[in-house]
């Protein structure tokens, strides 16, 4: 992330979703599962309980939908989850934007796109790449989006030191300079060039957040000392860290020497 945050500007680096890290909805729907009929019953329950930001953004998905197609679904949805609280991972914009596809999909069709879009951006600024669900370039709050070639066959890890850390508080402290992106990164098939992009990149709100939340800075420490490591960043507000691998041997690797260092962090 970069930019002047008082205009709520930031530059994203292409990403990947990473593998098996889906949270799993599960559906119920009336009438066969199809049909959306006027004035039926919907349910949004979150298992582990006690989940309200998640499934509060699930349940503004179904009645957004709603409101801009005049009908309801007659279901009920139960977001299991398996991320960490407030992990800096887009997992409750991804559960909105899957919320809007399967809606959907109930109804057999696709809204318009500009409605889509303005849709999923009301609903939060990272829905629109969520809802795309592919290489994206992303600026503005959320709203400007590029689309980017397939990225090449790297292997991401993933690392949360269970700390909490509030995402109001970094940008209180975040302050200039900002470091200013490309408005549009090359495009490339090639590991090397994506990764020579990304190295000359940062996400301005790292340094505040392990001013806030020392782990951070530990467990990024952690990571670039792995063998293997081409780069370790913080994602969005934290506090989880990544580190790409260029084959899955080396993520491996990393991955049981991390866990065996530090059985209290959460690995994937």
């Amino acid at each position: 992330m970069a930019g002047d945050h008082r205009q709520a500007r930031r530059r994203l680096s292409p990403s990947g979703q990473p593998r098996g890290l889906r949270r799993r909805r599960r559906h119920a729907g009336g009438t066969g599962g199809r049909e959306l009929l006027p004035g039926h019953h919907r349910a949004v329950r979150s298992d582990p309980p006690g989940e309200p930001r998640e499934a509060n953004l699930v349940s503004r998905a179904v009645e957004a939908f709603c409101r801009v197609t005049g009908r309801t679904p007659a279901l009920s949805i139960t977001l299991t989850k398996t991320l960490p609280v407030a992990a800096g991972l887009g997992g409750g914009s991804a559960d909105a934007a899957a919320t809007l596809r399967l809606l959907e999909r109930l109804q057999g069709t696709r809204l318009p796109e500009s409605i889509r879009r303005n849709l999923a951006l009301e609903l939060g600024a990272d829905v629109p790449a969520c809802l795309e669900n592919r290489p994206l370039h992303m600026t503005g709050i959320g709203e400007q989006l590029a689309l980017l070639p397939d990225l090449p066959d790297l292997q991401m890890l993933l690392v949360n030191p269970g700390v909490p850390v509030s995402t109001g508080a970094i940008f209180r402290l975040l302050a200039p300079p900002w470091s200013e992106a490309p408005e549009h990164p090359p495009g490339s098939g090639d590991a090397d060039t994506l990764l020579e992009v990304l190295s000359k990149r940062r996400n301005d709100l790292e340094a505040p957040a392990c001013t806030l939340a020392p782990e951070i800075a530990q467990t990024l420490g952690a990571l670039r000392r792995t063998e293997g490591c081409a780069l370790a960043r913080m994602s969005g507000s934290g506090a989880t860290c990544f580190a790409i691998y260029r084959n899955h041997g080396e993520r491996a690797q990393a991955a049981e020497a991390l866990r065996q260092r530090y059985p209290n962090w959460w690995i994937a």
